[in-house]
């Protein structure tokens, strides 16, 4: 996926436009954001995904995440490592997604709700965190539970996994756990 972004803040949005531009490879999803007030705040957002890949794979009705802690000194380790896994994952039917906590971005919110009145919100580095890590968070999407049950053990039983898996464990925090959750998707 690439995002590419181009802001500019005056105040309050009114007007959100979406267009969409397919193509046998990718689509493209424009979102353009006007001010009406300040005609210069205006907002691009252009996102190009895959959709061969994409498409193809789960969206799943059953999730595995997983939330973990990386020294921030093995960020480029553990990317490259992360990379490693995701075709043997494709390959097997699941979507698989990382993303790495934006902290700063994340104190921002709770300070802006904070501001509003809304003292509720707590950042999760507080709660996962020490100062010289990230908070990293695994999205594994299945069709359902037999589903990740079949996936597992066929990794479990994979020999070619288990370097990529002694890395991996090499390259995360220990003295606190994997945190671990299996969610169903609420039908609609």
């Amino acid at each position: 996926m690439i995002l590419l972004a181009l802001t500019k803040w005056l105040g309050f949005l009114t007007n959100i436009y979406v267009l969409r531009y397919v193509t046998k490879a990718f689509h493209i999803d424009i979102l353009i954001l006007v001010q009406i007030l300040f005609i210069s705040n205006v907002s691009i957002v252009i996102i190009m995904t895959d959709t061969n890949s994409s498409k193809e794979l789960n969206a799943g009705g059953y999730l595995a995440a997983y939330f973990y802690r990386v020294p921030k000194k093995n960020y480029n380790s553990i990317s490259e490592n992360l990379k490693k896994f995701i075709p043997w994952f494709e390959s097997n039917g699941v979507r698989l997604e990382y993303y790495q906590l934006a902290g700063k971005d994340t104190q921002e919110t709770i300070e802006s709700a904070n501001a509003s009145g809304m003292f509720i919100m707590v950042n999760i580095t507080k709660t996962l965190a020490a100062e010289d890590e990230d908070i990293w968070m695994e999205l594994q999407y299945f069709r359902d539970q037999n589903h990740r049950k079949e996936v597992y053990a066929k990794m479990m039983s994979d020999k070619s996994l288990e370097p990529l898996g002694k890395e991996f464990m090499g390259l995360i925090s220990h003295g606190g756990n994997l945190i671990t959750g299996m969610f169903n998707r609420l039908e609609r």
